[in-house]
């Protein structure tokens, strides 16, 4: 403490302000011995304190960064002038102390106000609200009283305030109760929180409001899920098995109790290897080891066949289904249980049936293909007989009769040959693999038009062929390909018809991987209901009667078509004549 002249010089100062200073400064001026101390009184307290005026305030001095309260009173001296008592006090500790509260209380105001559920301080005398946060205010409560908890809580507009009991345990008290807002019905909790004073009177209540509506709804909800999926689960006549990530059953609803043999109370909490046969747990134990570890597993997400052990000791087959989730930080695994073993008698009993429909169809075919060929040598040389007996006849004619019935016998045997060797034939394509060599097609094609030549020209018929490929090499049989070409022209020149201008065309496209190749013509055409049928076994189309044949041809060629690795199909319009296209890779084995 000192004192400031009105010509600003210190005329006093206390040992304190000596001990500030470090030395005695009295009489001199504060601006030039003193500076640092002019901020403690400046020339406007000294113009105040003549007015009679006493002022304070708080300074920071730039010379050594602190903060000092000063106080500047006026003083009259015996002469009548006014000096100014000026009195400083270093208050940095108290104005670092006063920011720590601003900001904690700053801090504590946008914590409460940040609160999404209503936030109150209610006066327990006229139980008015001291203060309320933004939802407070919201919800109703900035101002006004709040209502004692009692009976009359779901009618009253105001909040209610657990007083009586607060009074009475001196205790926070928690409440739960409904409300109806705007039709719809709310389901609140309050939390009142008392405090008192030193002599232990209440003084506040601190209190918060929670909407537990959507908490309620949930969980009722989810108590309503999990009743109907119980009820489905229980219903349901396969076995429904739920387990933790400790390999234990947590689920078991009674398809499984049928299925297993065990009741829900016997295997709650025991291992899943209890349903399975010993031989196999090892490798189920590793199983779940690993996906825990890892994640990964092949069991998910598809059906798979395994064995089952019932409490009996039995084994049976099963079908399970598997599937995981994560919940609070764990995995769980269920599983959709079959089993299988009516099923797996049927197949097995299916298996042995087709087994010995195979063998008898081996053996019948064995059978055809001993008869087929055990007749065809002598229906040839019976032909050969025949024709021998009809050069006979020719060069010496007697009788008429004679003649004709050796022509009989000779169609009639070589119609056998035919049926024969297309039966050979037949059964040869399903049963050999195809020999495969690199060929030209283009010239497969020409040996099969030449070989034919005497009857296209006899019918004169013409013949147009369009090479469309650059390149017509292919590897596959040789052999089974021209027998391919030689069925269609064949067949190309029989059904042709009576027609002005008789026409086959064969065509040869380039499709990159494969070749693509049609025989067409102008004949008779097929019916539509019979087009799908042409490639029939020993099918024969109704309106081609008049020439004969095995009704194998077609369905050999398809068997040979196919077995290269290719397809072909027919389109034809009846009367306006028919065209076959295939497709064949350029190499099967690629």
């Amino acid at each position: 403490m000192y004192t400031c002249s009105p010509h600003s010089r210190i005329e006093f100062m206390n040992s304190e302000m000596a001990e500030w200073i470090g030395r005695n400064v009295i009489g001199e001026k504060i601006s030039e011995s003193v500076p640092e101390l002019t901020f403690t009184c400046p020339e406007e307290a000294i113009e105040e304190a003549r007015q009679g005026k006493t002022v304070k305030w708080d300074a920071l001095n730039p010379a050594n960064d602190r903060w000092y309260r000063v106080v500047n009173a006026p003083h009259e001296n015996p002469d009548g002038s006014v000096s100014v008592l000026v009195m400083v006090r270093d208050i940095t500790e108290q104005k670092s102390t006063e920011e720590r509260v601003r900001l904690l209380n700053n801090f504590l105001d946008h914590v409460v106000e940040s609160l999404a559920h209503p936030f109150l301080i209610i006066d327990p005398d006229d139980y008015s609200i001291v203060m309320a946060n933004s939802a407070a205010k919201k919800a109703g409560a900035a101002s006004g009283f709040c209502a004692e908890m009692g009976d009359d809580d779901f009618n009253n507009d105001n909040l209610p305030c657990p007083l009586d009991e607060i009074n009475r345990t001196g205790k926070p008290v928690i409440k739960s109760f409904e409300r109806e807002l705007a039709g719809n019905s709310k389901y609140l909790e309050i939390h009142a929180h008392p405090f008192f004073d030193k002599d232990g009177n209440l003084v506040k209540i601190v209190e918060y409001i929670l909407d537990l509506t959507e908490k309620i709804t949930l969980e009722q909800a989810l108590r309503d899920s999990e009743t109907r999926t119980r009820s489905v689960a229980q219903s349901s006549v396969d076995a429904i098995i739920s387990s933790n990530d400790e390999d234990v059953v947590i689920f078991w609803n009674d398809g499984a109790r049928k299925m297993f043999g065990y009741r829900e109370e016997e295997i709650l909490g025991k291992p899943v290897t209890t349903i399975i046969p010993e031989r196999y747990r090892k490798y189920h134990s590793e199983g779940v080891k690993r996906f825990l570890e890892t994640g990964a597993t092949s069991l998910t997400g598809r059906t798979m066949e395994l064995q089952g052990l019932r409490k009996n000791g039995q084994e049976f087959p099963l079908e399970l289904s598997l599937s995981t989730w994560r919940a609070r930080g764990r995995v769980y695994f269920s599983g959709i249980i079959r089993d299988i073993t009516d099923r797996k008698e049927a197949e097995q009993a299916l298996a042995q049936r087709t087994a010995e429909v195979q063998e008898r169809k081996e053996e019948l075919e064995a059978l055809i293909q001993m008869v087929a060929h055990d007749l065809k040598s002598p229906v040839i040389a019976i032909a050969g007989l025949v024709r021998s007996l009809k050069k006979k006849i020719d060069s010496n004619p007697q009788d008429e009769n004679v003649g004709r019935i050796a022509e009989q016998i000779l169609t009639s045997s070589q119609t056998m040959e035919e049926f024969l060797t297309d039966l050979l034939d037949a059964m040869a394509v399903e049963k050999t693999e195809p020999q495969l060599e690199q060929f030209n097609l283009e010239e497969v094609i020409e040996e099969v038009v030449s070989e034919h030549r005497p009857s296209i020209d006899e019918k004169r018929i013409t013949v147009q062929t369009e090479f469309f490929a650059s390149d017509s090499t292919v590897t596959a049989d040789k052999r089974r390909i021209k027998q391919v070409f030689d069925n269609l022209v064949s067949n190309a020149w029989r059904y042709m018809g009576d027609v002005l201008e008789p026409t086959i065309c064969i065509k040869i496209r380039d499709d990159g991987l494969f070749v693509t190749a049609m025989v067409c013509d102008n004949g008779i055409g097929i019916p539509q209901e019979y087009q799908k049928r042409v490639f029939d076994q020993f099918f024969r189309v109704s309106n081609s009667s008049q020439q004969k044949g095995t009704g194998l041809g077609l369905s050999i060629v398809k068997k040979i078509v196919e077995i290269h690795g290719g397809a072909i199909h027919c389109e034809s319009e009846l009367g306006k004549g028919a065209a076959f296209i295939m497709k064949l890779p350029r190499n099967p084995l690629q």
